[in-house]
């Protein structure tokens, strides 16, 4: 099944995948006017956003107390279409001679597949959670003394890649000089999968008095 139907952005757009017909985009660093189709197009996000919020509220003596919560979860489909290279050359004799300097292109390194790093499509499907709570306590403590007292807390996940394909500089065990993460001699750090962390920070309180 396409992608792009199964994860909810079907477009009739024509897609510039590595074998797709076409002229690829030629640039020169003398000035002289490039041509072809750039590697970065076409570029599509469909964005969903699920919220729900509820606030209640009741009166206990002279307290006047407010509790509120509100959810949002965030999906983002996209697809950065960076398949097709882009290549760049120095003036019109280095592209008579098909010696770039440069290109730019989306790879395949072949985490997952296994296979030699290829030329592909960068498909991507973001997911992250933002939650809020509060509590709010207007207290009368004499007629002309009234303390608004609270704490809200926020809390932002980190954005996930449905499929697992989200890439991290993973450090190998020995560190270079002034904490590098590459050892000249005996480095061992490399790209790679690395699940995300949770973690609630306690500074995300906020604290409100008045």
């Amino acid at each position: 099944m396409d992608q792009r139907s199964a994860r909810g952005y079907a477009l009739n757009l024509t897609e510039n995948h590595p074998n797709a017909p076409g002229v690829p985009s030629v640039g020169f660093d003398d000035g002289s006017a490039g041509f072809g189709s750039y590697n970065g197009y076409p570029q599509v996000f469909h964005e969903n956003i699920y919220s729900y919020a509820d606030m209640m509220s009741f009166q206990k003596g002279k307290h006047s107390i407010k509790v509120g919560a509100d959810f949002r979860r965030n999906l983002e489909n996209s697809e950065f279409n960076i398949a097709r290279p882009s290549y760049y050359f120095f003036d019109q004799i280095y592209f008579a001679a098909d010696a770039p300097y440069g290109m730019a292109a989306g790879v395949d390194p072949g985490f997952i597949s296994g296979k030699p790093a290829e030329l592909a499509d960068n498909f991507r499907h973001w997911r992250n959670l933002e939650v809020g709570a509060f509590v709010q306590d207007d207290w009368k403590v004499t007629r002309k003394l009234t303390l608004n007292l609270g704490i809200r807390y926020d809390l932002f996940t980190r954005h996930t890649e449905k499929l697992g394909k989200v890439t991290t500089f993973v450090l190998g065990p020995n560190l270079g000089p002034n904490g590098s993460c590459l050892n000249p001699a005996t480095g061992t750090a490399r790209m790679g999968f690395k699940a995300p962390t949770f973690r609630l920070e306690l500074r995300a309180a906020t604290p409100r008095l008045n």
